[in-house]
């Protein structure tokens, strides 16, 4: 089972919270668009985010700028 096939059926079992995502793109030092898409979902189902919340963000396209993080599919 692939990474992507293994979080579509965990999110269809119990929601992945916007901290764990964020936390396994630091991790494995790359976003997936599967990543990139329950990012957003969970972002904008939201009335407000929070300054963490938009700290990590700002953190991740910096990262992504520099190099540091992939972006794969």
């Amino acid at each position: 089972m692939t990474y992507g096939e293994t979080l579509h059926t965990t999110t269809q079992r119990t929601p992945i919270s916007t901290d764990e995502i964020l936390e396994r793109i630091f991790k494995c030092r790359q976003i997936t668009r599967l990543d990139q898409q329950l990012l957003m979902s969970g972002l904008l189902s939201r009335e407000a985010i929070g300054e963490a919340d938009w700290y990590k963000i700002n953190q991740v396209f910096d990262l992504i700028h520099q190099g540091l993080i992939r972006v794969v599919d």
